[in-house]
C-alpha cells in the first residue's frame, strides 16, 4: 500500500494532467476504506496537496493571471496575498521533509507520516485564518472552483497539444508454415526444440567449423 504522496507543483502538463499534483491520500491497511476518487466535496485545502505551493509558485502564464483575478474578487491586500504565498512554501518545505524522514513503508512509518500530514493540514488552515481572517471562507470557495476548472483545463490543454500528432502503428505478426502442408502443428518457442522435435542432429558449433574448413 502507499501512504500520502506529494510531488513538487512546479512540473506541469503531463505530470499535472495525470492528476493535478498527486493527492495526499492516508494510506489505509483496509483497502475498502480507500476511496477510488476523490470526494468531490472535500476543499482542496484540506486533502493534503500542495495547493497552495501550486498556485503560487508555479512559473505559468495562467497561474499568474488566476492569482490576479483572485486578489481582485475577494480584494485582498498585497500583504495577504504574499502571506499566502510564504504559507504555500512553508507546505512544501514541510512537505518535503516529511517525505524524506517518513520514507519506509512500514506500517508505523505510515501511520505516523498521516498523523503528522494532518496536523500540518491542521495548521495550515489555522495560519490561513490569521491572515484572511472574515475572508477565509470565500477563499477556500475560490479555492474549490479554481482547482476543479484547473485540473479541467490542464486534461483539456494535454489533449489538444497532441491532437494533431500523426499516429503511426505498428502490427507484429508471426506467420508458421507447418513441415507437413496443410497440418495443425504446435509452434515450438526455439529452433533447437524444433529440430530435436523432428529428429534432426544438431551440429556443435566445433563440427560446423570442421565442415566449413574441408568445404574451403
Amino acid at each position: 500500500m502507499m501512504k500520502k504522496k506529494m510531488i513538487a507543483c512546479a512540473v506541469m502538463a503531463c505530470a499535472l494532467a495525470a492528476n493535478m499534483v498527486a493527492p495526499a491520500m492516508a494510506a489505509s491497511w483496509d483497502d475498502s476504506a480507500t476511496p477510488a476518487v476523490e470526494d468531490a466535496a472535500v476543499n482542496p485545502l484540506d486533502t493534503g496537496k500542495e495547493i497552495l505551493y501550486y498556485l503560487f509558485w508555479t512559473s505559468d502564464d495562467k497561474l499568474e493571471a488566476d492569482v490576479i483575478d483572485l486578489q481582485s474578487e475577494l480584494l485582498l491586500s498585497d500583504q495577504q496575498l504574499e502571506a499566502l504565498k510564504e504559507l504555500g512554501l512553508k507546505e512544501h518545505l514541510a512537505c518535503q521533509t516529511l517525505n524524506e524522514t517518513y520514507s519506509s513503508n512500514s506500517r508505523s512509518s505510515i501511520d505516523t507520516f498521516n498523523a503528522v500530514l494532518d496536523e500540518n493540514t491542521q495548521a495550515n488552515k489555522q495560519e490561513m485564518q490569521e491572515i484572511l481572517g472574515d475572508k477565509t471562507e470565500d477563499f477556500r470557495d475560490w479555492i474549490s472552483s479554481w482547482w476543479e476548472e484547473e485540473r479541467q483545463y490542464r486534461m483539456n490543454a494535454n489533449v489538444m497539444e497532441f491532437s494533431d500528432v500523426d499516429r503511426i502503428s505498428k502490427v507484429w505478426a508471426t506467420q508458421y508454415s507447418p513441415d507437413t502442408s496443410g497440418a495443425v502443428e504446435v509452434a515450438l518457442p526455439d529452433k533447437y526444440v524444433k529440430f530435436a522435435n523432428l529428429g534432426w542432429e544438431i551440429p556443435s558449433a566445433f563440427k560446423i567449423f570442421m565442415i566449413i574448413r574441408r568445404i574451403l
